[in-house]
C-alpha cells in the first residue's frame, strides 16, 4: 500500500497486553506526533479503551466506545 501511506508501523498483538501496546504507541508518537487513533479491530478495542486517558494526556485523541458500551455488546 505504498501508494496510500508514507509510513506504516506494526502494533503488537492484543494478547501482548496494553502496557506493551502503550510502549509501542509512545515510540510511534515520538517519531510521528500522532493526532488521533481510530482502532478498527474489535480485538484491539479493550486495550485502547484502557489506555484512552493516557493517550489523551500524551495529546493523542481517540475514537472509541466507552468501556460500558464495549462490555455490553
Amino acid at each position: 500500500m505504498e501508494d496510500l501511506f508514507s509510513k506504516i508501523y506494526q502494533l503488537p498483538y492484543p494478547s501482548s497486553g496494553h502496557e506493551i501496546l502503550l510502549q509501542r504507541l509512545a515510540y510511534i508518537h515520538e517519531k510521528e506526533k500522532l493526532d488521533i487513533i481510530i482502532p478498527n479491530f474489535d480485538s484491539e478495542l479493550h486495550a485502547f479503551i484502557l489506555l484512552e486517558k493516557t493517550l489523551k494526556d500524551m495529546g493523542i485523541k481517540t475514537f472509541l466506545p466507552t468501556l460500558e458500551q464495549f462490555e455490553a455488546r
